[in-house]
């Protein structure tokens, strides 16, 4: 996560796709608030071309788990506390 707020912070301009080695969305939160444009688990790497192609084209790249996880976050709760994304 450190290297990604370095990215952010001396080069703006670059997009990261963050690829983890879990295949849980337990670093998705601190990935894309450290400045990743996408997050990618173990299990859904196959879909790394795609998120590739969508941050290139200057966009985020969310699969539906990561946008359910965001969802429950913008709710409260545990979750929201947990991540501290709210």
């Amino acid at each position: 996560m450190e290297m990604l707020s370095e990215i952010r912070r001396t080069k703006p301009s670059v997009a990261t796709v963050f690829v983890s080695m879990r295949d849980e969305t337990a670093d998705a939160v601190p990935a894309l608030r450290s400045g990743a444009r996408a997050f990618l688990t173990k299990s859904e790497s196959g879909r790394i071309v795609e998120a590739l192609h969508r941050v290139a084209s200057g966009k985020v790249f969310l699969t539906d788990r990561n946008t359910a996880l965001l969802a429950s976050l913008r709710g409260g709760g545990m979750a929201c506390a947990r991540f501290r994304f709210c």
